[in-house]
């Protein structure tokens, strides 16, 4: 069996992959969006640092969560009667920042997070795993040969 290819998948980036190939990001208050399509042998990853884009492009990017989100589908070619075929994993979200915050749904991880889940929900695609919050980053890596995930915690090295 030949070794994956890794592809690092940086912030504001969204990066496709297939078989053959894994997809990595190292994220904190970023989220990371990844998709797996196993009937078209497909997958995809997006690296946001905010929710919200100021305005609506058709512009493939990753810097937004309501940008990402159709650019990972685009980059799928994906159509809305596929949808239900993709899965989702989402990761990050950390509160890197304020370790000290009384509301953390408030700060820029968990809003991302929420952001993310309310898009997926809303097109109809399922996520399969997510892991998002707390006080660390994550390193999340999607596998192209077999369609699997892992998410590894990152310790916090100051508080």
């Amino acid at each position: 069996m030949n070794e994956e290819v890794e592809i690092n998948v940086c912030i504001g980036e969204v990066k496709l992959g297939r078989p053959g190939e894994r997809l990595r990001a190292i994220l904190g208050s970023c989220v990371g969006i990844g998709l797996v399509w196993r009937d078209r042998r497909r997958i995809a990853l997006a690296h946001c640092l905010l929710a919200e884009a100021p305005r609506s492009s058709r512009e493939i990017d990753g810097r937004f969560v309501t940008q990402a989100v159709p650019s990972l589908l685009a980059l799928l070619h994906a159509r809305p009667g596929d949808y239900g075929e993709i899965e989702a994993i989402v990761a990050g979200g950390g509160n890197m920042t304020s370790p000290n915050a009384k509301d953390e749904t408030k700060l820029v991880g968990a809003v991302n997070v929420a952001t993310a889940l309310r898009l997926l929900e809303k097109l109809g695609i399922r996520v399969v795993h997510q892991e998002t919050g707390g006080r660390e980053g994550r390193v999340i890596v999607l596998h192209g040969d077999t369609y699997l995930h892992e998410i590894r915690r990152l310790e916090r090295l100051a508080a």
